[in-house]
């Protein structure tokens, strides 16, 4: 019997065993047998207040947007150096061409629609009366 066993995200449990920690990094979730996963859960949450409370906090390294920020603008660079922008200007003059082609389509059958319902709808004209005064 294994003192500690990851499960996967989405894994079943195994029997007996309770949750210990996430592991987000990984993706998985450390388990242990049902009284000992408490007190270990505990010593970790411990260890970390007193990690953290006592001046010996971690830093990240990378900030994750900053990270993200970075990797796209030097894609868009490498994007831009391989010419993509001009094939990016060629699409947008093509779907410029087919948005008209289908507004014209559109258009056309509207107005046979509206023929259509004017020619088997004739407009009906009320006629209001009122009564004269006395």
């Amino acid at each position: 019997m294994a003192l500690f066993i990851e499960v996967a995200e989405g894994g079943v449990l195994p029997t007996g065993y309770g949750v210990c920690w996430k592991n987000y990094d990984r993706g998985t979730t450390t388990t242990a047998p049902v009284p000992l996963n408490v007190l270990l859960r505990s010593v970790r949450s411990c260890w970390y207040w007193i990690r953290t409370s006592y001046g010996h906090e971690y830093t990240i390294a990378v900030l994750p947007q900053q990270a993200w920020l970075e990797g796209h603008d030097s894609g868009v660079r490498v994007g831009e150096r391989a010419g993509y922008a001009r094939g990016w200007e060629a699409a947008m003059k093509a779907m410029e061409g087919e948005l008209k082609a289908w507004q014209a389509a559109r258009q056309a059958e509207q107005e046979e629609a509206n023929r259509e319902f004017h020619r088997t709808h004739p407009p009906v004209v009320y006629s209001v009366t009122t009564k004269p005064e006395d």
